[in-house]
């Protein structure tokens, strides 16, 4: 390995967004062949920093075992993303070599519209049946990994939504209570079609870091965590279309203009002392 890669590589992990920035300008066959050299990890972060196309050109230029590995990598949503703005062959294509069990979620992810509540979930998310004793949850968590966020969502014998806890209240349960007894309900939830600008308008993101996203029967999905809904509300508010007519355009126009000219005005004026009328002699 020579100095120059040694380096690329120091700069790709020391500043992930801004060596992925150099990455989209070089080309998606010299990002493939980089992003097939470096270590899985990196890899995967320059993917998730990327646009979601030049990410899917980059990863329709790996060789098809690195595909396999870096979509087992990457977190589903962000995989979802990708594949979602790659042509319908290679979309296909992408999913053939994606392992069995993230591709059956990605698959059920793209079914729905991009702008929905589903298309923007992720799907892996903590879910307990309602007998499931407390004291075992902990056990169980581990294979989350770092997807377990501040909250577990307990589930009927259908998967259908019924009740949610902190983990700070999974901490406090009594170890032999099943989850039914100590579950909050009922549990504010976003509608799997909902469309962006209703998802970021639910009230419950004022109370909750997350929300579960359930489809028409009340089956849990997924969850819309804190950070996307920032995403999605940057986006609708980009979007938001203009619904004033010309008449209150104009009448704000010109009290901006007024009242800027008045305040200046009147910061320009320096107080004076009121002259007093002189005394006549007598």
């Amino acid at each position: 390995m020579n100095v120059e890669w040694m380096l690329s590589r120091e700069f790709q992990q020391s500043h992930p967004v801004e060596a992925t920035r150099v990455l989209e300008t070089v080309g998606s066959e010299s990002s493939a062949a980089y992003l097939e050299e470096v270590d899985l990890t990196s890899a995967a972060t320059a993917l998730r920093n990327m646009e979601p196309l030049s990410a899917a050109h980059c990863l329709s230029g790996c060789p098809d075992e690195r595909v396999e590995a870096l979509l087992g990598e990457l977190p589903l949503v962000m995989a979802g993303r990708i594949l979602r703005v790659a042509g319908v062959s290679e979309r296909q294509r992408l999913l053939g070599l994606a392992p069995e069990s993230a591709a059956r979620v990605l698959r059920e992810i793209l079914n729905y519209p991009e702008g929905t509540a589903a298309a923007r979930m992720d799907p892996d998310v903590p879910a307990f049946f309602e007998d499931s004793k407390a004291g075992r949850i902990w056990k169980r968590l581990s294979r989350y990994e770092r997807r377990v966020g501040a909250y577990i969502y307990v589930v009927d014998a259908e998967s259908k939504l019924t009740g949610v806890m902190s983990l700070r209240e999974l901490m406090t349960a009594p170890p032999n209570v099943e989850l039914r007894s100590v579950m909050m309900k009922p549990v504010d939830r976003i509608e799997a079609h909902a469309r962006d600008r209703a998802a970021v308008g639910h009230p419950a993101w004022q109370r909750y870091s997350a929300l579960p996203v359930v489809d028409e029967e009340g089956v849990l999905l997924g969850v819309i965590r804190y950070s996307t809904f920032r995403s999605m509300e940057a986006g609708a508010v980009a979007r938001k279309p203009e619904t004033r007519n010309a008449a209150v355009a104009l009448a704000e126009l010109y009290w901006r203009s007024s009242s800027t000219f008045l305040f200046g005005l009147l910061n320009s004026l320096e107080p004076r002392t009121v002259p007093q009328p002189k005394k006549e002699e007598p």
